[in-house]
């Protein structure tokens, strides 16, 4: 008997390698993809201003990254705290100086990841754009400011297809060896209502679609259709019903590696059987055995180093 549907993603037109740099950007899917991958090892960046939901906020997003400044004017105070409005609130602070040292900060590093970065992993979350209506600028987060501040546009996929290939053709920037992987995210925005997010969704795909298809180099990697049609029960999702379980994100992540190299894939699984060392537990240190498993430990993690060329994160 079939528990459920067997499904496999087409094979991607090329291969990540555990020496590339990665730079994630967008929805909840690049934000868990990009923390595995950075959590044994890879070098990168992922959302340094935050998640971002819509292809507005991610192309005005890059853009910001490439100009490289920030504008101590576009700061604002709400509730105690200095924020931009292109930034999530955990930039955000009680000073505006540190606010904006803080938004720099995002900014140089960001910068940086975005110009040595081997792999794009790009997720689309949403349709709809939001921007403020007296500054008639896109906003990526709105701060739980007054709702009538702002207008929404739903984008239709001509003007989503035009932002996107605009992202994609500033990060390759005459680097045609750049790959790109373009997701969709599973996670439904219910603010919208089902019936909207549906059509959100459905618009994200088809854009998603028809640029993987135009350009060379970019692959639709089809995280949506692995958890909405393939795993399709709340079992997977958390209490909100909404957001992908732990359990769901590893299966979509297992489905992931299929783009990897072999030798990428044995780092990763070498990767995961180091880290399952350090998390654990020693119940007795000072004792022979505690001592003898810590110094196993070490000298394994130092023999991973020395074979990857990587240094592995132990927290």
């Amino acid at each position: 008997m079939k528990w459920f549907l067997e499904f496999s993603p087409p094979k991607a037109p090329f291969e990540i390698e555990y020496h590339d740099k990665i730079f994630s950007l967008g929805s909840c899917f690049s934000e868990n993809i990009a923390q595995k991958m950075l959590g044994i090892g890879w070098k990168g960046e992922s959302n340094p201003f935050g998640l971002l939901y819509n292809p507005d906020s991610i192309l005005e997003a890059v853009k910001w990254i490439e100009a490289g400044e920030v504008d101590s004017s576009e700061f604002f105070e709400h509730r105690g705290l200095w924020r931009h409005w292109l930034c999530h609130s955990s930039l955000a602070s009680g000073s505006k100086e540190q606010a904006i040292q803080n938004v720099e900060n995002a900014l140089i590093q960001g910068r940086e990841a975005w110009e040595e970065a081997d792999v794009l992993i790009l997720t689309l979350g949403s349709a709809y754009s939001w921007f403020h209506v007296d500054l008639d600028k896109t906003v990526s987060n709105c701060h739980q400011m007054p709702k009538g501040l702002f207008a929404r546009e739903f984008l239709g996929i001509d003007q989503m297809f035009a932002k996107l290939t605009s992202v994609l053709q500033k990060f390759r920037n005459g680097k045609a060896r750049r790959r790109i992987v373009l997701t969709v995210s599973p996670v439904r925005y219910l603010r919208e209502g089902l019936i909207a997010s549906n059509r959100s969704k459905a618009r994200l795909i088809e854009a998603a679609h028809q640029i993987s298809e135009q350009m060379e180099g970019v692959y639709y990697f089809p995280a949506y259709e692995i958890v909405i049609d393939q795993l399709r029960d709340y079992r997977f999702f958390t209490e909100d019903m909404v957001h992908p379980s732990e359990e769901a994100v590893a299966f979509v992540w297992e489905q992931f590696q299929e783009i990897f190299t072999q030798a990428t894939k044995a780092f990763v699984q070498e990767a995961l059987r180091i880290e399952r060392m350090f998390r654990h537990r020693i119940l007795n240190p000072e004792s022979p055995e505690g001592l003898a498993f810590v110094e196993k430990r070490e000298a394994e993690r130092l023999r991973f180093e020395k074979r990857f060329g990587l240094r592995l994160s132990t927290k």
